[in-house]
């Protein structure tokens, strides 16, 4: 029974957290974007079946330079990698928020033809 109870609190975690991650991709989307340098990025491990992915990545908007982290979990450091070898090869630009340039995202698989649309 408390296993169960466990899985239930587990599972509304993560639907919370999908649900907050759709607002926050709707909201950014129409952000506008920059051209990104990828500063640094490293794989680390959380555990036997948990694998972060942190990149640092700077941008320019009007003459002005502004920094961001990315970070996201994989199951495999294979998958880490994928899309670290991936954001270096063709890096997708960061979007800023209007107004305060200084607020960025990175968000890799959904803007990466825009990494395209500026080579």
């Amino acid at each position: 029974m408390i296993g169960l109870a466990v899985f239930g609190g587990v599972a509304l975690a993560i639907v919370a957290f999908v649900l907050s991650q759709r607002r926050r991709d709707r909201r950014t989307a129409a952000w506008p974007w920059a051209k990104l340098t990828l500063d640094s990025g490293e794989i680390g491990s959380g555990g036997e079946f948990d694998w972060e992915l942190t990149v640092e990545y700077s941008y320019t908007v009007e003459g002005r330079r502004y920094s961001g982290t990315y970070t996201s979990s994989f199951a495999s450091e294979s998958e880490a990698a994928d899309l670290l070898k991936s954001l270096r090869e063709l890096p997708p630009p960061a979007r800023y928020q209007p107004g305060k340039p200084e607020i960025s995202v990175l968000e890799p698989y959904r803007d990466a033809a825009l990494g395209l649309a500026d080579r």
